[in-house]
């Protein structure tokens, strides 16, 4: 828009009435000297479309996707750390620590020696069975042939008895012996078990690494009590790390994942760019914020996990006319900025849009590309003011 109000120059009319009536002089005269020293010396910036992005600016911290709290199976003694903070670790491979191991080992012995007891028990009995078996045989052999001769009258009432009798406790010797069989496997069956749980035991005293990675924190020192689930050792992954942030809860629409990018940075270093992977389901109800996350894998050296990192999440972008943000007057009420037609100043209105890395979008149809604009002196200036370009802004 091109202000109406017009500056007019005294030494405008000054020059006119110097001028000599017999003709012109090739000299200078004092008052053109007066009045191109009043020009306001300006630089100028062309208009240019540019990419603008609507950004919010939050922190956040940096944190290993990959972490493992490792404790002990069993409670006992720590008797022996295998590694220190700092150390790399490799899944499956590398030991941690042990949990009384000359404890579980002698229970391991014991539950061996017991086994053996068991197994000579088993065979003891089989043999005792195999004996009383034999004398049971004998004795209803004799059971069955006194029975005959009794029938016949061949012997007497006294000696069918005995013969009874015996017969009997060969009958009650069997079945202990059976009796005792089945204890002795029992036993075994028992002890065997026993020797299963002791080697159990001795493997789940001895812990290895559960993932690859870096020991960040040892919680005890050797000869304290472990008790089984209470972790002792950290381990993370320093090659994946998951920035968590929070964010004001009126930009939870605009934020998408997998589309909307994150720009990070920690301490001067610059991350890179990064889709958010995660958005909090709801937004917290007293802080009405919500956590954004995002995974920078292979961080560079100087980065790890636990650091602060800044981060610019870009809304969206697009392309527009764009001028220095530097550029913009408020005057009358209305945001203006100057541009140069025939070394005078003309004022126009504009609409701001977009703000990106000290440009501001113009959104109306007032500026077009190329088009120069004052960005040195325009606070000097207005609509309609002598200008000269330095040379710089020529």
């Amino acid at each position: 828009m091109k202000f109406e109000k017009l500056t007019c120059y005294g030494s405008t009319a000054l020059l006119l009435l110097a001028l000599p009536f017999g003709g012109c002089s090739s000299r200078p005269t004092a008052a053109a000297s007066e009045e191109a020293a009043k020009r306001v010396s300006i630089r100028t910036t062309p208009a240019e479309v540019r990419l603008f992005e609507k950004t919010i600016a939050a922190q956040g911290t940096l944190n290993a996707k990959r972490t493992a709290m490792v404790p002990p199976l069993i409670d006992g003694t720590i008797t022996s750390f295998f590694v220190e903070v700092g150390d790399a670790v490799k899944a499956g491979e590398t030991k941690l620590f042990q949990i009384d191991k000359i404890k579980v080992e002698r229970a391991l012995a014991v539950s061996e020696q017991n086994l053996a007891l068991a197994r000579s028990g088993q065979k003891d009995a089989e043999a005792q069975l195999a004996s009383v078996q034999a004398q049971y045989d004998k004795a209803h052999l004799d059971y069955e042939r006194y029975t005959r001769l009794y029938d016949q009258k061949a012997i007497t009432p006294d000696a069918m008895e005995k013969a009874e009798s015996g017969f009997k406790v060969a009958s009650a010797g069997l079945e202990r012996a059976r009796v005792g069989v089945q204890a002795a496997s029992e036993q075994l069956v028992q002890a065997e078990a026993s020797v299963e749980i002791s080697r159990k035991t001795l493997k789940d005293s001895l812990i290895y690494a559960p993932m690859d990675g870096i020991v960040s924190a040892r919680l005890k020192e050797e000869g304290e009590f472990g008790a089984a689930g209470a972790p002792l050792i950290r381990i993370v992954d320093p090659g994946l790390l998951e920035l968590s942030a929070f964010l004001p809860g009126e930009y939870y629409a605009e934020i998408i994942p997998g589309e909307t990018q994150l720009q990070l940075s920690v301490q001067g270093i610059d991350l890179g760019v990064y889709p958010v992977s995660f958005k909090s389901p709801e937004i917290q109800a007293k802080l009405r914020n919500f956590e954004v996350r995002c995974l920078v894998p292979d961080p560079p050296a100087g980065v790890a996990p636990g650091a602060e990192a800044k981060l610019s999440a870009v809304l969206f972008a697009r392309e527009g006319v764009g001028i220095p943000s530097t550029a913009i007057q408020r005057r009358g009420g209305k945001e203006v900025v100057f541009t140069v037609s025939e070394n005078r100043t003309r004022g126009i209105e504009i609409v701001r849009g977009l703000e990106s890395a000290g440009w501001t979008e113009i959104t109306n149809d007032a500026l077009t590309a190329g088009m120069q604009i004052v960005t040195m002196g325009q606070f000097l200036v207005e609509d309609g003011t002598q200008v000269s370009l330095s040379e710089e802004g020529a």
